[in-house]
């Protein structure tokens, strides 16, 4: 596979619902997961070449030729991970793997959750520290900061205010994502969609103006040279040969025959539903099947291929939800 790195800034506030059940309009998330970044790139090529242009899209995920990533936070040159979902161990001299104490298992695990995302750079030391113990301190890092805008429901009667959340990054913060890709000319048709879905915005609240965005430089083609520190780490990562653990990188949905290998691992779930929002899929929003989908940050044992499926609830057209895998390596 080839890995293309694309950063986003942001040019107005960004809304991603948050992964609980039930969430008010006024939670916010800060980040977005692959399965909404693939349905806006739908929805870019649906509008830039008619319904074969994401039919298109759809059949390369399906196939595994094109893959993405969750989007990541970033802030100038420097790339963030969420944080494994692996418990702390210590390995004794045999190799083998063995839990701590109770007690100092707990204290860890008080202090892991402070951190939702770690740096690159930091990755190394961090599952150093997961095995061996010792000093490991590292300030969770500022992105941006969460805000309430009051807006006005103008369908009622009479018009009734409420409240919104949404996400400012700083100036020098926004998201990144990674794509794959077995064919290199994928890349030149990724790279026309990001460009194009920059204008229309990503996420809720576009007809706001939400959620819109600009490259910060280049698309960066991933190599072990790399353009800066972080992103030839990261690519060392996604090409490590003989990893203990495989990271997911997106929201992945198993096949019924893969369940036994996510047994073995160590993961999350988050609940991804939504509502459609197509003229020719019904005359109003109408909401789609939910699902439960593995977390980025879990940790397998082997990589699984996950699935793309339709999540329509009736309507004029399928709705696709991505789920399919991608991973950087870990050794422990």
């Amino acid at each position: 596979m080839q890995y293309r790195l694309y950063k986003l800034a942001f040019d107005a506030p960004v809304r991603f619902g948050a992964d609980i059940r039930g969430a008010s309009l006024e939670r916010t998330s800060m980040t977005c997961h692959a399965d909404t970044l693939f349905s806006a790139l739908c929805t870019e090529a649906a509008a830039r070449e008619g319904c074969d242009g994401a039919a298109r899209l759809i059949e390369s995920a399906r196939d595994g030729q094109l893959l993405f990533s969750d989007l990541f936070p970033c802030r100038g040159e420097n790339l963030y991970l969420p944080r494994p979902v692996l418990p702390p161990m210590f390995r004794s001299e045999n190799g083998r793997e063995s839990p701590l104490s109770v007690q100092e298992g707990m204290a860890r695990r008080k202090e892991m959750k402070k951190l939702a995302y770690l740096p690159v750079a930091q990755y190394g030391p961090y599952l150093t520290w997961l095995v061996k113990g010792g000093d490991f301190e590292l300030t969770a890092p500022s992105f941006g900061e969460s805000q309430l805008v009051q807006r006005v429901n103008r369908r009622s009667e009479p018009p009734l205010p409420y409240m919104v959340g949404a996400f400012s990054f700083q100036q020098d913060a926004g998201l990144y994502f990674i794509a794959a890709a077995r064919d290199n000319r994928l890349f030149d048709q990724m790279d026309d969609l990001v460009d194009s879905l920059g204008h229309a915005g990503i996420g809720g609240k576009r007809s706001a103006g939400y959620g819109k965005f600009h490259l910060s430089e280049d698309p960066i083609s991933m190599d072990s040279e790399g353009v800066y520190p972080d992103d030839a780490a990261l690519y060392a990562m996604l090409t490590e040969p003989r990893p203990d653990y495989h990271m997911a990188l997106s929201v992945v949905l198993p096949e019924a025959a893969e369940a036994p290998v996510v047994a073995r691992g160590w993961y999350t779930l988050t609940l991804r539903s939504g509502f459609v929002n197509s003229a020719a899929y019904a005359e109003n929003a109408v909401k789609r099947h939910s699902i439960h989908m593995i977390n980025a940050g879990s940790c397998l044992p082997s990589p699984i291929e996950g699935q793309v499926v339709d999540v329509a609830a009736g309507g004029g057209h399928p709705v696709c939800r991505y789920g399919r895998g991608l991973y950087a390596g870990l050794k422990l």
